[in-house]
């Protein structure tokens, strides 16, 4: 596993707070939840992202029938949420394993047009 930092820089305090308030949930400062919420039923799961037996991966104990992996690398382009998140004046930076938020990163670029995002290994 390696760790791929992300930074996204802004050209206002004001861009950069708007996106920290509306990314930082009680379970993180950065949450990729908040932006591109997976499903909460079975119900709401599009189908191909139902848990196949065969999937090698640990369910989640409240959605049992869910693949987050395969939605997760789908929706965010990365398998696990933010982690080591720190929030400056201008800038946001947080770590993925392995890959980066990609989809992530597009829907906050739609959002806030001058943000600039970087990634390092």
């Amino acid at each position: 596993m390696s760790l791929i930092r992300t930074t996204l820089t802004f050209e206002s305090e004001a861009e950069c707070k708007k996106v920290a308030d509306l990314m930082k949930s009680d379970k993180s400062a950065f949450d990729f939840e908040n932006l591109i919420p997976s499903p909460k039923s079975k119900e709401e799961c599009p189908e191909e992202f139902l848990l196949l037996e065969s999937e090698p991966i640990q369910p989640d104990p409240e959605r049992p029938w869910f693949s987050w992996y395969r939605w997760r690398k789908a929706f965010w382009g990365c398998h696990k949420n933010a982690k080591n998140v720190e929030v400056g004046e201008k800038f946001i930076s947080f770590d993925t394993e392995d890959l980066p938020p990609v989809c992530v990163l597009a829907r906050l670029k739609d959002m806030s047009p001058s943000m600039q995002s970087s990634q390092e290994i």
